[in-house]
């Protein structure tokens, strides 16, 4: 009988490892699931990101971070978008000669 019990010991470890392997191939990401064409005012803004469809997520998107943290999620190839990233990059760049305070700072983080 130990040939047997062999075989099921190989096959239980065989099973779970195929197990693990899938569950850790799925890590969850943070999605958009719509986008708003609205604008945002400049001025609450304090970081942005690109999701890219295909990527994990099924729609592309820019998603803006405001200085209390919240995601806004708008279409990437609108002109006030790309105009209100710009904002954000020389916002961070300021930050950065300033250290990272000051009003103009509050929610801007290190690149």
């Amino acid at each position: 009988m130990a040939p047997w019990g062999d075989a099921r010991l190989f096959l239980c470890i065989l099973c779970i490892t195929c197990c693990c392997s899938v569950i850790v191939a799925q890590v969850p990401m943070d999605c958009c699931l719509r986008v708003l064409n609205k604008t945002i005012e400049r001025h609450i803004v304090a970081d942005y990101k690109q999701q890219i469809r295909g990527e994990g997520c099924d729609i592309a998107a820019t998603v803006f971070v405001s200085r209390r943290g919240r995601t806004l999620c708008v279409p990437p190839n609108e002109e006030w978008v790309k105009d209100l990233m710009k904002h954000v990059d020389d916002l961070k760049e300021k930050c950065k000669k300033l250290k990272y305070k000051g009003r103009r700072c509050v929610g801007v983080k290190p690149q």
